[in-house]
């Protein structure tokens, strides 16, 4: 993925995403390449196509959640500095940190439902 190219040609194995307007670059980045960390994702963005590669009907069917900057304000702070200095091996690191911290909320989440459920089927 590039980050602020604009115009230009690309081969047809390149899929150019433009966000709509008000959504920033960057924030997308972040969504899409934090999710694709997770190895559940990766077939319904390849969608049977049998390459390591998302296709386009794979994006269009997704809604990343371009707001996950604001739940990972430091991992994601510390992502636009790597970013704005083109350090992929940082920004790697983070994606994958942003992954673990994503997963760690989505257990605690889960706990906190089963032990509701567990108090519901308790009380006659």
């Amino acid at each position: 993925m590039v980050l602020g190219a604009v115009g230009g040609e690309c081969t047809d194995c390149v899929l150019v995403v433009r966000p709509k307007l008000g959504v920033r670059t960057d924030r997308l980045l972040f969504a899409i390449r934090t999710l694709t960390a997770f190895p559940f994702l990766r077939p319904l963005l390849e969608r049977g196509t049998g390459a390591a590669y998302m296709s386009k009907r794979g994006l269009e069917c997704i809604e990343f959640p371009i707001d996950l900057y604001l739940r990972l304000p430091t991992i994601f702070g510390a992502y636009q500095r790597a970013l704005s200095q083109k350090s992929l091996a940082t920004m790697l690191r983070l994606e994958e940190e942003a992954k673990r911290e994503l997963e760690r909320l989505t257990q605690s989440v889960r706990r906190r439902r089963n032990l509701r459920n567990k108090s519901l089927t308790l009380n006659p």
